[in-house]
């Protein structure tokens, strides 16, 4: 007889209690469909498919977390063929993901195990391939439809399961559609599944929030993850391959996120990811480090606060200069810092400009040090500016997230100030922040405007800021 693999206990687990439950039959359903669950899948396949003293459902919500290709879809096609084959109460299952190649793959996999099986193929009465609507049905009435999510998809449907695959993607909207169809049902079921959620990830944020705690009785949850995200050893870790001391190079760390490390997936696979990812896809999608929110009081700066520290004077002494480009090079900004002020020197469409301008500005103002930062959009035109006669200064990760740091600590101090070019603060009231590492970087990904003016000022100052103790010359204007 062959020996289960190791089972991985979830890092986080919060499940309801059950008088009875069909997981083991639905496991066997599923070995017999060629598809035997691993450990941690018939652990969820026990709390999906509990019973209540009064032969219900136990848990009226179930959610896994987990990192992708571990255990997710593989689930919810085991749990499928549970609630067409074996559970009554299943009259109607809507499996609804954020894609539609999602759901059609789902639906394709799983007609095919079906139809390989012919102690079950027998029993479905009519397949659908309609696009967008796909079904299968059985001789006793049981469906199972897939659906990709929308505003509208699922209403005017009653069901009594509903899937959200991918839940990260999913919108309130999305529940606004779905999940009032399992109302007047007598035995309703909701199903999530993701990986680590996204910042807007506010729905899955709220049921893994309600899951970690326990506090939702009919809320079963399960979380394979790193518990300790950004724990690395030194502080500040930008998480680049090959810091010493590194949490996402702990490959202890893998297995707790990756159950299937050592299974069906290689700890090599693993390994050429860690190489070729960047650290923050990396740490979200394989150690399930969620994108979390900034608090209003980890590096907020107001727009009040900017107003306060507008200045009339110009930037003096040994000048900093700093570029940033917006993606898409729909714009290139360039600022400037001296004396604790803050200049908007150029500002123009395209990025050709900046490879004239920028010796122009080095030979009339003995600028030192360009500084960009080479993971940003300008990094894309970093072999140009380096054939250039201009002395380039490149940020690594630490001091780019420390360069944040630095300039929402000034603004607020009031320790430095700037022109009140309008640009710069538009990009200040718009911009939006990520977590990296113990601190935190501009995102221009959740921004709502252009943050090339800001992202120069940030640099700019932090250049300016590490040679603050240089004596200081005589006011120098830029034309």
């Amino acid at each position: 007889m062959r020996s289960l693999p190791r089972f991985v206990a979830p890092s986080f687990q919060s499940t309801v209690d059950y008088v009875a439950t069909v997981g083991d039959e639905v496991a066997d359903l599923s070995t017999l469909a060629g598809f035997e669950p691993d450990p941690e899948q018939r652990l969820c396949l026990d709390q999906i498919f509990g019973m209540n003293a009064e032969g219900g459902v136990a848990a009226f919500e179930f959610a896994v977390i987990c990192a992708r290709q571990n255990l997710k879809t593989g689930l919810f096609k085991q749990a499928a063929l549970g609630w067409l084959f074996l559970d009554p109460g299943a009259r109607l299952t809507i499996w609804s993901a954020q894609q539609f190649d999602t759901s059609s793959e789902a639906f394709i996999e799983l007609e095919g195990m079906i139809g390989a099986t012919p102690e079950l193929s027998k029993r479905v009465r009519r397949v659908s391939h309609t696009r967008g609507a796909e079904s299968i049905e059985t001789n006793d009435g049981s469906r199972l439809l897939f659906k990709a999510r929308s505003k509208a998809s699922g209403r005017g449907f009653s069901g009594d399961r509903v899937v959200f695959d991918e839940a990260l993607f999913l919108k309130p909207s999305h529940l606004g559609a779905l999940q009032p169809l399992l109302s007047a049902r007598p035995d309703p079921q909701i199903v999530y599944g993701s990986s680590a959620g996204l910042l807007d990830s506010e729905v899955l944020r709220g049921i893994r929030d309600r899951g970690r705690t326990g506090k939702s009785r009919r809320l079963s949850y399960v979380e394979w993850c790193d518990p300790h995200p950004n724990s690395c050893d030194m502080d500040g870790c930008d998480h680049s391959v090959g810091v010493q001391g590194c949490a996402l190079d702990d490959e202890s760390r893998w297995q707790l996120a990756n159950p299937q490390l050592g299974r069906r997936i290689k700890i090599e696979t693993i390994r050429a990811e860690r190489a070729s990812l960047p650290p923050n896809e990396f740490a979200r999608e394989r150690m399930g480090w969620w994108e979390d929110p900034l608090t209003d009081d980890e590096g907020a700066v107001t727009a009040a606060q900017w107003a306060e520290t507008i200045t009339t004077d110009a930037p003096t002494g040994v000048l900093s200069l700093a570029i940033d480009v917006a993606p898409g090079h729909t714009w290139s900004t360039i600022m400037v810092c001296g004396d604790g002020v803050m200049e908007m020197v150029d500002r123009r469409r395209g990025t050709g400009w900046l490879f004239d301008r920028l010796p122009q500005l080095c030979a009339r103002h003995g600028i030192e040090a360009i500084g960009l930062d080479p993971a940003g959009p300008a990094g894309s035109i970093l072999p140009e500016l380096e054939r250039l006669d201009v002395p380039l200064l490149l940020l690594d990760g630490k001091e780019s997230v420390r360069a944040c740091g630095a300039i929402a600590a000034a603004i607020a101090d009031g320790a430095v100030h700037h022109r009140g070019e309008s640009e710069l603060l538009a990009a200040a009231g718009g911009a939006s922040r990520r977590p990296v590492g113990d601190g935190w970087k501009w995102s221009r990904k959740d921004s709502t405007v252009d943050i090339s003016p800001l992202v120069a000022a940030t640099i700019a100052h932090w250049l300016w800021l590490s040679r603050a103790n240089e004596p200081i010359d005589p006011d120098l204007h830029f034309i």
